[in-house]
């Protein structure tokens, strides 16, 4: 088990540690950034003489505290050294950078559409939620596309976290809305199930949508187990 799986979140020491020099940030005592293995095979992070990562990451100095970047353009880092860990049973790359090293070495970024449509992909779609994920988080994603990628995803906050809702999930029952746990504001940090919006047998909300959408067999076993929120009109038709 990784360290990093028993930290807490608090930015703290990570803005203590982190300094800007011109265009660039500089760690004073060493930090380590975390990212899912998983960004590079979705064309978000290229690993080579050159590291450039979307800017969705953990940064840690010590690995007992975090924070969190959640900006959706490209930026490079040059770490001193990288190592693929586990964490919570998924793989993740440590960078290292020690200490007096360039963390970021241009902080001006550039505007680039092309990441938000597989940030969404990888993130919504198949669920993959990074290990430092809430709730908070997933709806406040694609917040700022607009300054990151140049365009509007969403009108206004409501509609993204609709969209975003709809994928949370009671951890252990991922048929729950995780928003029908709420009883108070904090309890918008507590653990949330996230469930791929391409998972037809969670989603789907009529026999005949879960048998036509999804794998078969799959879609069968969840039209005969789960009763539908509603019937269709077209299956009333099927079922006569």
């Amino acid at each position: 088990m990784s360290a990093i799986e028993t930290a807490r979140r608090d930015a703290t020491k990570i803005h203590a540690d982190l300094v800007d020099q011109g265009t660039a940030t500089i760690t004073k005592g060493g930090c380590y950034i975390y990212i899912p293995v998983g960004f590079v095979a979705k064309e978000l992070a290229v690993i080579s003489s050159q590291v450039e990562i979307v800017g969705i990451f953990a940064i840690s100095t010590d690995r007992k505290t975090y924070g969190v970047s959640n900006v959706t353009t490209f930026i490079e880092i040059t770490p001193s050294a990288f190592e693929e860990i586990d964490v919570q049973g998924v793989p993740y790359y440590e960078f290292r950078f020690d200490p007096g090293t360039v963390v970021f070495p241009n902080r001006m970024l550039q505007v680039l559409s092309s990441p938000v449509y597989n940030i969404a992909s990888y993130i919504y779609d198949f669920g993959n939620r990074p290990f430092w994920y809430t709730a908070v988080d997933d709806a406040e994603l694609l917040s700022d596309t607009k300054t990151w990628n140049g365009f509007t995803v969403f009108n206004d906050q409501i509609t993204a976290d609709c969209y975003a809702a709809h994928t949370q999930r009671k951890v252990g029952d991922p048929r729950t809305y995780f928003r029908y746990t709420l009883k108070k504001d904090s309890d918008l940090m507590n653990r949330v199930q996230f469930i791929p919006l391409r998972s037809g047998s969670l989603n789907k909300t009529s026999r005949l949508a879960k048998i036509a959408d999804v794998e078969l067999k799959q879609g069968i076993r969840s039209a005969l187990q789960v009763d539908p929120v509603r019937a269709e009109p077209l299956e009333d038709l099927y079922m006569r």
